[in-house]
């Protein structure tokens, strides 16, 4: 465990730094600001991949429309697990540059050790889960969206909150009180943010995707990183160009949603009943250059650690053992702040539009 923690993290810190001096640029040139943060976090980013599918042993199926590569999207998801956001970044990896992945996140993202200030670079959206504060900060990350360097994908879960048994019976209440179908296996989707999105970048993004995410076990964030998440997860992803809603009004875009919703719930039948979508699975391997950057990052960090360890003076065995529990206590305080925030990200009081 310590050893992929090591990995993410050194060089995130190496990423960070670099990042830090493109603020130079920014005043000069923010295309060519944007450009650079992008190009660092996707030497970074492979990392999580790695994490994911090599490390934890985590496999990726992909089933419905087949996707081209590089288009400009807005993604919606279902949401299942404090790491979905990190499956994402599997399937971004295979489609897209890593380093043009926006999502919106909860401002405590901000205090993940690495990953804050990376997300804060590439322009994640950062919200407080009040509507009435984060609509301002919403629409200036849209229009900001607006003149980004193509291709990116814009990722929303609009559920709001990872899918559980108590939040699934609350929602359940809500939707008998708003007239609408109890759902068994997702969570109706709140609407907001994915109409003023598509509003928004309707003339600029490509087309929308409806991915739906579905684990036969579910894993953790500690699971990845034991290596642990022996699981697979199976992703049905249906594309629609951008001309299909772009004329629609805002509550024509929420029943749009609604339905989409529907859908999900009923893929979650078939393969509950069948274990498959009974559909073809989409043969989609990630670019070899991901592979190369993981090799690269790998002998970095082992070569870094080593001259670290050579270049101190003589110590004595009590000072080693200080000096470890003192790197274990610190990485554990770390470990806990991610899970921490992963855990606020996705919470949620009630289910409401």
């Amino acid at each position: 465990m310590l050893f992929a923690l090591a990995l993410i993290v050194i060089p995130g810190i190496f990423v960070n730094a670099l990042q830090v001096l493109t603020l130079l640029v920014r005043p000069f040139s923010l295309p060519l600001f944007r450009k650079l943060n992008r190009e660092l976090v996707n030497l970074h980013w492979p990392l999580l991949v790695w994490l994911i599918e090599g490390w934890a042993g985590v496999k990726l199926k992909l089933y419905g429309d087949k996707l081209p590569h590089n288009e400009t999207m807005i993604g919606i998801l279902n949401h299942r697990s404090d790491v979905d956001w990190m499956i994402g970044f599997a399937l971004c990896g295979r489609k897209c540059v890593l380093g043009a992945l926006k999502v919106i996140v909860k401002t405590a993202h901000l205090m993940i050790p690495v990953f804050g200030l990376m997300e804060y670079f590439v322009e994640f959206i950062f919200v407080k889960r009040n509507w009435q504060e984060d609509k301002a900060a919403l629409e200036k990350g849209l229009l900001s969206l607006q003149t980004f360097p193509k291709p990116f994908w814009f990722i929303i879960f609009p559920e709001g909150t990872r899918y559980s048994q108590k939040r699934k019976e609350a929602n359940q209440v809500w939707a008998r009180e708003n007239g609408k179908t109890p759902l068994e296996h997702v969570l109706w989707p709140r609407a907001k943010a994915f109409v003023m999105a598509t509003q928004t970048l309707k003339g600029t993004v490509d087309a929308i995707y409806d991915a739906t995410m579905i684990f036969e076990k579910e894993v953790t964030f500690f699971d990845l990183l034991k290596g642990r998440g022996n699981t697979v997860v199976h992703f049905y992803v249906k594309r629609y160009d951008m001309a299909q809603v772009a004329n629609k009004t805002d509550g024509e875009l929420e029943a749009w949603l609604d339905e989409r919703w529907m859908e999900k719930e009923k893929l979650f039948h078939v393969f509950s009943q069948n274990s498959s979508f009974l559909v073809p699975e989409l043969k989609d391997e990630l670019p070899m250059k991901s592979h190369y950057f993981v090799v690269a990052w790998v002998m970095v960090t082992l070569s870094f650690i080593t001259i670290t360890l050579r270049s101190l003076p003589p110590i004595s065995w009590d000072v080693i053992q200080h000096a470890a529990f003192i790197a274990v206590g610190l990485s554990v305080v770390g470990i806990l702040m991610l899970v921490s925030v992963l855990r606020q990200t996705s919470s949620s009081k009630k289910k409401s539009k």
